[in-house]
């Protein structure tokens, strides 16, 4: 096993969404800087009987995605999310037998959940097929030196990115380390859920549509989040909101106070933040 490259895998997603393009050959991949133009394109491709796009971009009002790999063959498309998480196919379920969905799963099938949610609204005569694609934790890599041919780089825009050396061959890809696997069954539970997906996306769309700042509940539980602010910061932003909207608790120090979304602080909640940048 090429221990470098799968260790690779599981600290980032741009080797590994570069890696699945090659398992779905053929595709257009969609570059553009602007999102006038990535729609543009996007939308133009799907009028392709049958097309394969990395990074489509859909928009239907305020909702937008942004898919690493969509497959179109006649009206069915095959969405597929590339997530650098490793899975077991004889040993790994999303399901629980207490909750109907594991809680180390729902995080990624809610995004699969909410792309699908726009999907059948942009495309309603379309069957969507969703599915996530992970390493797979029952192959091992026979490559030597595999991921030295997927280079981590940055553009001149200090874009980060991948760079594939010109000497990938078709023996590197032919044993697959990524598997892709149907979630139908789980997302279908999600989106039963009116509070879980539907619900909380109406709930942004408002709030954004409205200009309004979003509920903020701090506590303790705040300290977990990754996205921390100065103490400054968390000062002026509890003395803009009211007494309620905090639920500060006691032990709950400034210093440790941190958003929970990316945009709430300033008031607004862009829909695509809350799915995309989970």
């Amino acid at each position: 096993m090429d221990d470098a490259f799968m260790a690779a895998l599981a600290d980032g997603g741009f080797q590994i969404g570069e890696l699945a393009k090659h398992y779905y050959p053929g595709g257009t991949d969609i570059t553009a800087l602007d999102y006038d133009e990535f729609l543009r394109q996007t939308n133009t491709l799907l009028k392709q009987e049958n097309v394969i796009i990395y990074e489509a971009v859909i928009q239907v009002g305020l909702f937008f995605i942004r898919r690493d790999i969509l497959v179109k063959t006649g009206n069915t498309i095959k969405l597929i999310e590339v997530k650098s998480k490793s899975y077991n196919k004889d040993t790994d379920s999303f399901f629980g037998t207490k909750v109907l969905i594991l809680k180390e799963w729902r995080p990624y099938l809610e995004v699969v959940a909410f792309q699908v949610h726009v999907l059948r609204k942009a495309m309603p005569n379309c069957i969507i097929t969703p599915h996530l694609m992970m390493t797979d934790k029952t192959v091992t890599v026979q490559t030597d030196g595999l991921n030295q041919k997927f280079k981590l780089v940055r553009s001149a825009n200090n874009r980060r990115g991948v760079e594939v050396a010109n000497t990938l061959t078709s023996a590197d890809l032919k044993r697959k380390i990524l598997i892709t696997v149907p979630v139908d069954e789980a997302v279908g539970i999600i989106l039963k859920d009116t509070d879980s997906i539907s619900g909380v996306a109406r709930t942004f769309t408002e709030l954004y549509a409205n200009d309004t700042r979003a509920p903020v509940h701090i506590g303790v539980h705040c300290d977990k989040c990754q996205f921390k602010f100065s103490r400054r910061k968390v000062l002026s932003i509890r003395e803009s909101l009211s007494p309620s909207s905090l639920q500060v608790r006691s032990q709950c120090q400034p210093d440790n106070l941190v958003k929970p979304l990316a945009e709430q602080w300033i008031g607004r909640v862009e829909i695509y933040h809350r799915w995309q940048h989970w």
